[in-house]
């Protein structure tokens, strides 16, 4: 079963309700009743998160090592699914949901789900202008009515765009594992991907529009 936190904010007057379940495994062991919501409230990890801009909206940690985190972060939002237990990040889940859309009353959001490499060799750090391109051509093939876009236009819509996503991915997801590591006082250790030139950087696994 997952530990749920939501919402979470470094003011203490601005404090969700935290739930926790008293078994401890892995990286839940840092989580203890009774200093918990004081701990997630004031800790280095969320004053990390905190000087990145990001948003918290939900981290869920699973005894066997699986993690779930969401954030906010400028227009978008992100939703990280990761295997701690992994040595070798060749596939990270992921969903990224586009919520600017002033220009469709009748639709709250357009979401990416796609899986990417973790590539950890990157210097410059990326913004999100090739989210804004890649949402831009998302919303040119949106079709009134339909629920998601046809996957005949993603190579279009991710033409020449594949390695600075995956570049910005693997920032973000950085930084998570730093937030991971803050939190739970223990280093993770993962591998790397040498051979890129055969190697699909993005795997697009659906492009879902909610109304």
């Amino acid at each position: 079963m997952l530990n749920k936190i939501e919402n979470i904010s470094l003011k203490p007057d601005m404090r969700n309700e935290i739930k926790n379940t008293k078994k401890e495994s892995g990286l839940n062991k840092v989580y203890k009743r009774g200093s918990f919501a004081d701990t997630l409230t004031y800790s280095e990890a969320l004053i990390f998160l905190s000087n990145l801009n990001w948003k918290l909206r939900k981290l869920n940690i699973s005894s066997d090592e699986e993690l779930e985190i969401a954030f906010q972060f400028e227009n978008f939002e992100f939703n990280f699914l990761i295997n701690t237990k992994s040595n070798l990040l060749q596939s990270v889940n992921v969903k990224i949901t586009d919520i600017n859309v002033i220009d469709y009353s009748s639709l709250l959001k357009f979401t990416i789900e796609l899986s990417f490499i973790y590539r950890d060799n990157q210097d410059e750090i990326e913004g999100l202008e090739v989210l804004n391109n890649i949402f831009s051509k998302v919303k040119s093939y949106y079709i009134p009515g339909e629920n998601e876009i046809n996957s005949k236009y993603y190579f279009n819509i991710f033409y020449e765009q594949e390695e600075k996503l995956s570049n910005v991915l693997s920032k973000f997801l950085k930084n998570i594992l730093i937030f991971i590591e803050k939190l739970n006082q223990k280093r993770i250790t993962f591998g790397s991907v040498d051979n890129l030139q055969t190697t699909n950087l993005i795997e697009i696994k659906g492009i879902k529009i909610e109304k």
